[in-house]
């Protein structure tokens, strides 16, 4: 009977332990997703400050052209200093734009690393439980009796961490339960 409890206990392992690296590869996937979404943001971004400053400029020329239409003088007074004052309040439309388009940039690369980060800590956490079920059906087993404890510790750890491989095989699992037969 300790046998098959330990045979479920290897089970439920390798099943936490596949579910812990599938929810990584998810978030995984989520964070890659973010991150070109934050890359086409960026260029989006670019592309409209560059028409952005097109269109200041000629909004800027008409302006211009208006003005010495009207026979006002283009070189002096306050000519220059109304076309100053428009042309810094464009050019801040402009940086206000890149600003906010940054902070969403911003924003998505911090999902991405966070999302990545969130798949590092299932696959840790699949470990620890796959681990979990091992120690505890060979402690309820008996495996863990006298000094074949270190053994045991050490050929239940070498089987979680063969288990935690990405690329988790039934030879695995059949390794798993040949090494905690022996105990």
């Amino acid at each position: 009977m300790p046998f098959l409890a330990i045979i479920a206990a290897a089970l439920s392992g390798a099943s936490a332990v596949a579910g812990g690296i599938a929810q990584k590869r998810a978030l995984d996937q989520q964070a890659k997703v973010k991150q070109r979404q934050a890359e086409q943001r960026e260029m989006e971004a670019s592309e409209a400050i560059r028409r952005e400053r097109r269109q200041n400029k000629e909004l800027q020329a008409q302006s211009l052209a208006r003005r010495a239409k009207s026979g006002v003088g283009l070189t002096s007074g306050s000519s220059l200093l109304v076309a100053a004052e428009e042309a810094s309040r464009l050019e801040l439309n402009v940086l206000d734009f890149a600003r906010q388009a940054e902070t969403e940039r911003q924003g998505l690369i911090y999902e991405s690393k966070s999302l990545k980060h969130q798949g590092s800590v299932a696959m840790s956490t699949g470990i620890l439980k796959g681990a979990g079920s091992l120690f505890s059906a060979a402690a309820s087993s008996g495996a863990f009796s006298g000094s074949d404890v270190g053994e045991s510790v050490s050929a239940v750890g070498e089987s979680v961490s063969t288990m935690a491989a990405p690329t988790t095989k039934s030879s695995n699992l059949a390794s798993l339960v040949d090494r905690i037969g022996n105990y």
